[in-house]
């Protein structure tokens, strides 16, 4: 779960370990520019993506496949779900969805700082003067430098908990949560 500042002593009490803080950073959509050279392929469009490939890639990087919940995620109507892809794989992917305020941005998973910089940069471009929120895992240095590259402003955090063993992830290839909602 997430636990808000003041919760955190409460689920403590109630068996939950403190993994790490996570934090919501908000930027205003605008123009970024030419697609960068360092992003180690091509945007892509998920949808043009085999769909094993996108469900296989997020996999990666969850505690526990979730094609369903993916298949409505990727294809919400108003978002922007984009990848990074090299002609042989997916090395990065990202989902945009629209929020009660905003553009909410997750997951953010890639395979280092330059595919995610670089799909941060085209969401950013899409979404002009639109509040844009990224949640970093702060556990991931290379997220915290990309959110403050691109000149977000931490707004609000909290304190992912668990009950029993935390999940193995690749926190270094995790650059935004899917979303504080779901725990």
């Amino acid at each position: 779960l997430d636990g808000v500042d003041d919760m955190v002593p409460f689920y403590a009490a109630g068996g939950f370990a403190v993994g790490h803080r996570d934090q919501r950073y908000e930027a205003i959509g605008v123009a970024q520019g030419d697609w960068p050279t360092d992003a180690g392929g091509d945007l892509v469009a998920l949808a043009d993506v085999a769909w094993d490939e996108i469900a296989a890639y997020d996999a990666a990087h969850v505690p526990a496949p979730r094609p369903t919940f993916l298949d409505a995620w990727v294809r919400r109507p108003g978002g922007h779900a984009l990848g990074v892809h090299d002609g042989r794989s997916l090395r990065a992917m990202v989902v945009a969805r629209p929020a009660r305020a905003g553009v909410k941005v997750g997951p953010l998973f890639a395979d280092d700082a330059a595919a995610a910089d670089a799909l941060l940069g085209a969401v950013l471009d899409r979404l002009h003067g639109v509040p844009v929120f990224l949640d970093v895992p702060m556990c991931n240095p290379a997220a915290v430098a990309l959110a403050e590259r691109r000149a977000m402003a931490p707004v609000f955090g909290c304190t992912r908990m668990t009950l029993g063993s935390p999940p193995s992830l690749p926190w270094s290839e995790i650059f935004g949560v899917t979303t504080f909602e779901l725990g």
